[in-house]
């Protein structure tokens, strides 16, 4: 029993690097490819276009926008193909396992879902809001150095140096609002873990002992301590990756 357990982790282990290695060099292959196109398509625009965009957000928009899309294909669907089959195989092992013990653990699915989802949002969410303001931030300060001698010239460094400042002030406030909301959020995650924990024990511990609320003759099965903890992790696992897919879902469309 003690080498399968080897031969599956090492195949588990072979599979996920196989599997990583191949979107990364497909991810980077296209992002050269779409860094290309890119760079294609604002050379063909015309002269006048230039004069309603700022020229010095141009470069890190177009580095944002492509870092994002490797992150897409490298990272994010191999992200949603391993949740999905974790999702579906950990809920076959569960109602497997222990069918009724499974349906009543899936009563506090929707809250780790909910409270993990959550979490992941508001991480997401900042994260879009602070590459915006440090593209604009960026773009300020590359245009100021392009111009660094007409910004000498006029003495204006300390208006260049307090617009700068302006833009990172913003980030500020978003953080202190980020971090209380990733508080709360941390101690949802929490909350609807300890009661998973709490549900998974007092009923796994019903259906050992064989009481009414898990009858025997009902489950046509005696439960014992390991497909108790074997449904639990099972469910509550299946939660945390099923979580994990509007995030990644919305980042691939």
């Amino acid at each position: 029993m003690l080498l399968w357990f080897i031969y599956i982790g090492l195949a588990v282990f072979a599979s996920g690097l196989i599997m990583i290695a191949a979107w990364m060099i497909t991810g980077e292959r296209q992002s050269i490819t779409c860094r290309k196109r890119y760079l294609k398509a604002l050379l063909s625009q015309e002269i006048g276009w230039f004069d309603y965009v700022n020229q010095a957000e141009i470069s890190s928009q177009f580095s944002a926008d492509t870092m994002a899309f490797q992150a897409a294909v490298s990272d994010k669907i191999p992200l949603v193909l391993y949740v999905i089959a974790m999702g579906v195989s950990g809920l076959i092992v569960a109602f497997i396992k222990g069918w009724l013990m499974a349906l009543v653990l899936l009563g506090v699915f929707p809250l780790v879902i909910a409270s993990v989802y959550l979490c992941m949002y508001n991480i997401q969410s900042r994260g879009k809001r602070e590459d915006k303001n440090y593209i604009v931030a960026g773009g300020r300060a590359e245009q100021a150095l392009a111009a660094i001698k007409t910004v000498k010239m006029l003495n204006g460094e300390e208006f260049e140096s307090k617009m700068y400042d302006d833009c990172l002030k913003i980030n500020k406030k978003g953080t202190i609002k980020f971090g209380v909301i990733a508080g709360i959020s941390m101690g949802g995650i929490f909350f609807a873990l300890l009661s998973a924990y709490s549900l998974a024990f007092w009923y796994g511990a019903n259906c050992i002992s064989g009481t009414e609320k898990c009858p025997s003759w009902v489950t046509k099965q005696n439960y014992t301590a390991g497909i108790v903890f074997t449904v639990f992790f099972s469910v509550v696992i299946v939660g945390f990756n099923i979580s994990q897919l509007p995030p990644s879902l919305k980042a691939v469309a």
